[in-house]
């Protein structure tokens, strides 16, 4: 299927005033200088650090936590209690969770479809006159 609309050839560009050939739209961190280097560098360092750190914090929270989960907790109502052996579930909020969850697909997965399709059909760029 052949498109309708036509894409103008693209203007030539001009040199870079300081006579440079142009490198690219992104220049690569070959070129940057060592302290900006140093500071990129820093700034992954401490990335995958908090990276890391948060990573430990999930993984030990679920290393402790998953001793006191059992299947009845799953389809049992939550009661109060004095022992922890008397406290009841979630279900009620699992149940909550599954619920809100549908409903959010239920209006999400046709406006997504609705907007995708009029973005193939219609939204495409338009000629300009002259």
């Amino acid at each position: 299927m052949e498109s309708s609309v036509a894409t103008p050839p693209p203007a030539p560009q001009a040199p870079p005033p300081s006579g440079k050939p142009p490198t690219g739209a992104v220049e690569g961190s070959a070129t940057w200088s060592l302290i900006d280097r140093l500071g990129l560098a820093f700034c992954w360092f401490l990335g995958l650090l908090f990276c890391a750190i948060a990573a430990a914090i999930v993984i030990y929270l679920l290393l402790q936590g998953i001793k006191f989960l059992k299947f009845s907790m799953l389809v049992t109502p939550a009661a109060s209690g004095f022992t922890e052996g008397e406290s009841g579930g979630f279900s009620d909020a699992f149940i909550g969770t599954l619920m809100l969850g549908a409903m959010a697909i239920t209006l999400a997965l046709p406006t997504g479809v609705a907007i995708a399709v009029w973005l193939v059909e219609y939204g495409r760029p338009r000629r300009s006159p002259g």
